[in-house]
């Protein structure tokens, strides 16, 4: 039994108008054409264009993080303990690009400074789902 194709509507009919996002003029079929031209010209239906939200990353940060933590002082100073290192690593990379000229030595105290900084956040991102739980973390990512 052959399957059927799924059909994608490229655009909607709501309240005597074609309503579709601008992007998917390019994706209409010669049907759709047709039936757009249909119901435009003869049934004057208004042609309608909108523009998508653009989604929202929900992410979470440390900005984030440090906004919601300015209540809990412990908190906050707990949180910024774990990048102390990372902050060393970055502060000698800088050092090392201003003053040096070797490129292989810049290259390896960059690696260093991005591991560093990335496992400071991963501990970060650790601490608070341990210490204020799933809900709250996802709370931080959505809201702040």
């Amino acid at each position: 039994m052959a399957r059927k194709k799924k059909e994608i509507k490229h655009y909607q009919l709501i309240d005597n108008k074609v309503v579709m996002e601008e992007k998917d003029i390019v994706n209409l079929t010669e049907n759709e054409h047709i039936e757009i031209a249909f119901y435009v010209k003869t049934l004057g239906y208004e042609l309608v264009y909108i523009v998508p939200e653009p989604k929202k990353k929900n992410y979470f940060t440390v900005e984030k993080a440090e906004k919601y933590l300015k209540k809990d002082k412990a908190g906050l100073k707990k949180f910024r303990d774990f990048r102390k290192n990372a902050d060393k690593v970055t502060a000698e990379y800088k050092d090392i690009k201003k003053t040096s000229n070797d490129e292989s030595k810049i290259k390896e105290a960059r690696k260093a400074m991005i591991t560093a900084q990335r496992e400071a956040f991963i501990k970060q991102k650790e601490w608070f789902k341990d210490t204020y739980g799933i809900e709250e973390y996802d709370k931080v990512r959505k809201e702040y």
